[in-house]
């Protein structure tokens, strides 16, 4: 396939998924799900938090040791925590924004671990190497929507135009993973992590159980007669002229096919034990009470892999960050707490896994109010099936102008995103050979599995 070809399919798939702007998807129906489960006997789910704006990790895990502290206030200034006030991280010297002292709580009970100093990377980069102005970089470093894309799509070059969760997806139906209702899952609409070339993504929403049905019609209500009317004009559609009115017909009647099975299955699921935390300002936690709901349907949905984003807001903090960011924390914190009891009531914590993600870090240098974009930073991974109670990876020179700073306090990332998503990949089922498919820049480095994973 040529790349104008390619261009020209991409552009069909995000016209077609704006157009919808609720339930999209390729394939739908859970009949013939048995019959092609036989080479996926099992079940497990990748949950993705994207902390969008770009999240001040360096606030929440903290060095504690006098010496790294020592430095570590020296370059924050103002916005450091108090070294008395973070809760500890059990033998590691390092210890967690009081705020999200929960995270703490699952670090030390092993269900969560540290991927420390990760980003956007080409190839493993020193600060001297990145001032020579001489060595293949990220394009477009340090902006929110470049460096989004470039971490969606797996490929820190910019030259792919679907994402690493829709490529996943893709490479699992190729080798009979069932892909009805839907492999991905997101809420509010599409993006680019889950956009794959011939299985697509399935929108949630929080009202309700879940589920996206036609506005105003309900199957099994008065407003069938709506939705009957709607399937015969997408029928009728399916023969029309116009390429982009075929593919949104095509789509449209397989997301009704596939919201009745999704319904059926989410109104067959008993009430949570868990009470999910829901703020006025921050939904996090309906989301979250939303993707359990889906796990603990997943018979019912004949599912083998989901994988689900979901987008927690607000972490763009030039300014307000003193009081805007222990709010943050504690909104995450809170939320991976109660997803993990409830994972532990459903008897399926060894077989999710929940991770975070950002498009960068934040300078280590605080602006006087905040901080500002910067590029390496911590990411977390929670699960039973995790190696938890473990900083995995390196973390930087706290000295502003030192080793790992690659000017104005921007971290050079250690560990690129690609070995990070990369892990999580493989322990997902995707096989060795298809690795470097999906993240074609992985063989960039030498260590592509970082270990935090028990296989």
């Amino acid at each position: 396939m040529n790349k104008k070809t390619m261009h020209r399919r991409a552009f069909l798939r995000s016209c077609v998924a704006a157009a919808l702007g609720s339930s999209v998807l390729y394939t739908a129906g859970v009949a013939g799900n048995a019959a092609r489960a036989a080479a996926f006997d099992d079940y497990k789910a990748l949950v993705c938090v994207y902390l969008a704006g770009g999240a001040d990790s360096f606030n929440m895990i903290v060095p504690t040791e006098s010496a790294g502290y020592a430095d570590y206030a020296a370059s924050r200034g103002g916005l450091a925590p108090r070294r008395d006030d973070l809760k500890p991280l059990r033998g590691v010297g390092y210890g967690v924004h009081p705020d999200a002292a929960k995270i703490a709580d699952l670090y030390n009970a092993n269900r969560l671990s540290v991927v420390a100093n990760c980003g956007n990377l080409v190839r493993p980069l020193s600060a001297e190497e990145y001032r020579s102005g001489n060595v293949a970089l990220p394009p477009q470093l340090f902006s929110h929507s470049d460096q989004q894309r470039l971490w969606m799509s797996g490929d820190p070059t910019g030259g792919s135009l679907d994402g690493w969760a829709g490529r996943i997806a893709d490479h699992l139906v190729a080798r009979q993973l069932p892909a009805d209702p839907a492999i991905n899952f997101n809420f509010g609409g599409i993006n680019l992590l889950q956009s794959g070339s011939s299985v697509s993504q399935y929108s949630l929403t929080r009202q309700g159980k879940g589920y996206v049905t036609l506005h105003g019609a309900k199957p099994g209500s008065g407003g069938q007669r709506s939705i009957d009317a709607y399937r015969a004009l997408a029928r009728q559609a399916r023969s029309a002229a116009n390429p982009l009115v075929r593919e949104y017909a095509r789509i449209q009647l397989r997301a009704m096919e596939a919201v009745t099975s999704i319904q059926a299955a989410l109104d067959d699921v008993p009430q949570l034990a868990t009470e999910f935390t829901i703020s006025d300002e921050q939904k996090f936690g309906r989301d979250l009470e939303v993707v359990a709901q889906m796990i603990a349907a997943r018979q019912g949905l004949g599912a083998r892999r989901q994988i689900f984003f979901i987008r927690l807001g607000g972490w763009d903090t030039h300014a307000n960050q003193a009081s805007d960011h222990p709010r943050l924390l504690q909104t995450l914190a809170t939320g991976l707490d109660e997803f993990n009891r409830e994972l532990d009531e459903l008897g399926v914590s060894s077989q999710v896994t929940t991770f975070t993600a950002t498009e960068f870090g934040r300078t280590l240098s605080a602006n006087g109010d905040g901080t500002d974009h910067g590029w390496g930073g911590h990411h977390l991974v929670m699960g039973a099936a995790v190696d938890g109670g473990r900083i995995v990876g390196q973390m930087p020179d706290w000295k502003l102008g030192g080793a790992d700073d690659a000017g104005k306090g921007r971290v050079i990332p250690s560990t690129s995103n690609d070995q990070y998503s990369a892990t999580l990949a493989r322990w997902f089922g995707v096989s060795e050979q298809s690795l470097g498919t999906i993240f074609p820049n992985l063989r960039n480095f030498s260590d592509t599995d970082l270990g935090f994973m028990k296989l």
